[in-house]
């Protein structure tokens, strides 16, 4: 919640962390607010905001922390208008040493080019989905003709031999957040599947990869499990 913590998620973070750890806030106090920080103090963590004035801003706050701690390799271009592309590029910025940075539409957003301005050695960049490949048109597009279509295309290029996926529903909200967490740490493509079923182009993908797949998460309530399932066991049967 905005001011208060669930119990589910102070129940998960006392099973996950010892005291002392540290908990990221991600987002401004008008998302996250002190409550929230006072909350997961009170449970003997240390905490740690990315905030900013704008979701491009938060995102900005993040890329400097990594580039400060790490080497970036490249970054990922999303509107921030298009949270489905955001889930797509997740797992792959995480694969590539990248980071994600916002546009605002199809109009380049003045912190995210804040940021490559000031980061020239950054070569390498992709813009994921229709708005941003437009934001950007130095970058290299990866676009599909729909949600789902733009999942696929960031699939197929950056996940030749994955061992594990994960599908979630268009609107899924914040499944698809926590589904491409997830599969940072697993270095897996996430999938987007329509209201009732399984995408041609996301059937060929899994397809193609039946060989390395080892594990499909299907993720979220909206999907339509008996659809979806049933069109993942034809495509990892061909």
């Amino acid at each position: 919640g905005r001011d208060t913590l669930p119990a589910a998620t102070r129940a998960e973070l006392r099973r996950v962390l010892p005291k002392g750890g540290t908990v990221d806030l991600v987002g401004s106090v008008d998302v996250t607010g002190d409550g929230v920080r006072a909350a997961v103090r009170g449970l003997g963590y240390k905490v740690r905001r990315y905030g900013g004035a704008t979701p491009a801003a938060v995102a900005r706050t993040i890329a400097r922390r990594l580039a400060a701690t790490t080497t970036v390799t490249a970054v990922f271009e999303v509107s921030q208008r298009d949270p489905a592309a955001a889930w797509a590029a997740s797992p792959a910025a995480a694969a590539a040493h990248g980071v994600i940075l916002l546009t605002d539409g199809a109009r380049q957003s003045a912190e995210t080019a804040g940021w490559l301005a000031q980061h020239p050695e950054v070569k390498t960049r992709y813009a994921v989905g229709a708005a941003a490949a437009k934001a950007d048109p130095a970058a290299t597009p990866v676009v599909g003709p729909d949600a789902a279509g733009t999942a696929t295309a960031v699939a197929r290029k950056f996940f030749a031999q994955p061992s594990r996926a994960a599908v979630v529903g268009r609107g899924s909200g914040l499944a698809g957040l926590v589904a491409a967490a997830r599969l940072g740490q697993t270095r897996g493509p996430l999938l987007v599947a329509y209201p009732a079923t399984l995408p041609a182009g996301a059937a060929s993908y899994v397809a193609d990869k039946h060989g390395s797949l080892r594990r499909v998460d299907l993720v979220g309530g909206r999907l339509p499990y008996d659809a979806v399932e049933s069109g993942l066991q034809r495509a990892l049967l061909r």
